[in-house]
């Protein structure tokens, strides 16, 4: 009897995995992989600065890297500092980070960019899916070699290296410090600072917010989908289920964020959506799988527990996405541990996405410059 009733629940669920393929939000279509313009030596002029292409490989994939040069650097015997900057969750350096590279390039920093694997143009497959401690292995990749080619020979100072991160950037770069503090690290001396903004820091506490923005039969919906593309990866590696990575408020269907009006059209101004042309073959599509990892990902316990880095942490007191309290909570948790360098919380009566905006960018930017000169 029991095995019977096994079989059937086997078979009802089963069933599920196949129904929800005919979601019209759900799809296994593959996404294409567009190679990059620029091989690594290209030297390219973004306004006036030098931009250097490089490549690291990270388990047989290889990242593309950009590193912005500040204009001085040309004149000056002494290699910069140099910032090392991740972007958040669905989408890519080319969206995300150019014109803060160039903005922290002008007041004579360095800067890397890149995009992790299975995003832009760097290689994996399939595409759009988002691991959070894969992209930590990315970024110490990064670092260490970085270290091995002795700044790009010279390029750049590899003992003044700091640390930026957005959103889920955030949370994998207040990863990576903890980890290099953890493990004592050889590169762990050389990094002086990291700032995170409006990062994602619990994911616990930020997929309980989603699932209470998400009415019961989306979370059904969402459910299945991720079950789904975990069950088909399981048998074939290359497969994917998809959803949408972000919609309005307004709109119907299943998404990993669900964000009002204005959210979104700062969010979407950014990408083709709206018409900016970027590299690679960008889609408004997340693998589904990417929910389970990032529901798994906790960079507050790492920072609580190893973070000896100076770090500023930026933050919205109103940002839904990546909420305000576990933030404060790992600030306050932190303090707690007298003999670590500090990590300081500055917050701003914003939403997740209004640091893009012209109003604020600016404050994000020299609220970053500001904490990172005091310390490299």
């Amino acid at each position: 009897m029991e095995y019977l009733i096994w079989k059937a629940l086997f078979v009802a669920a089963l069933a599920l995995l196949i129904t929800v393929s005919f979601d019209p939000d759900i799809t296994t279509d593959p996404m294409r992989f567009v190679a990059p313009r620029d091989a690594g030596g290209t030297v390219t002029k973004v306004k006036s600065l030098e931009r250097l292409t490089f490549s690291v490989e990270v388990e047989g994939e290889k990242l593309h890297c950009w590193l912005f040069l500040p204009e001085a650097q040309s004149k000056s015997k002494t290699p910069p500092p140099v910032v090392v900057a991740a972007y958040g969750l669905g989408v890519q350096k080319d969206i995300a980070l150019i014109p803060f590279a160039t903005n922290l390039a002008a007041r004579g920093l360095s800067v890397v960019l890149f995009d992790y694997r299975h995003w832009g143009v760097s290689g994996g497959f399939p595409r759009h899916v988002a691991d959070p401690q894969k992209e930590v292995q990315d970024v110490i990749s990064i670092l260490e070699h970085l270290q091995n080619t002795n700044g790009l020979e010279r390029k750049v100072d590899t003992n003044r290296i700091a640390l930026y991160g957005a959103s889920l950037g955030g949370g994998v770069m207040l990863t990576v410090a903890s980890q290099l503090s953890q493990k004592k690290h050889p590169m762990e001396p050389s990094v002086k600072a990291v700032v995170a903004a409006v990062p994602f820091v619990s994911g616990k506490d930020t997929q309980a917010a989603a699932v209470k923005r998400a009415d019961f039969v989306e979370r059904i919906r969402v459910i299945w989908a991720v079950m789904q593309d975990m069950f088909w990866s399981y048998l074939k590696k290359e497969s994917v289920v998809y959803i949408r990575l972000a919609k309005s408020e307004e709109s119907k269907g299943v998404s990993a964020m669900r964000l009002n009006k204005n959210e979104y059209d700062i969010w979407a101004s950014r990408t083709p959506l709206m018409g900016k042309a970027v590299d690679g073959a960008w889609e408004n599509r997340l693998a589904a799988r990417t929910l389970y990892n990032i529901s798994r990902f906790q960079a507050d316990d790492s920072a609580v527990a190893f973070l000896d880095i100076p770090t500023l942490v930026i933050a919205g007191t109103y940002d839904n996405i990546c909420p305000i309290e576990p933030i404060r909570r790992m600030v306050q948790q932190h303090a707690g541990k007298k003999s670590r360098k500090e990590l300081v919380l500055k917050e701003f009566p914003i939403h997740h996405f209004e640091f893009l905006t012209a109003e604020h960018f600016p404050v994000l930017v020299e609220t970053t410059v500001s904490f990172l000169k005091d310390h490299i």
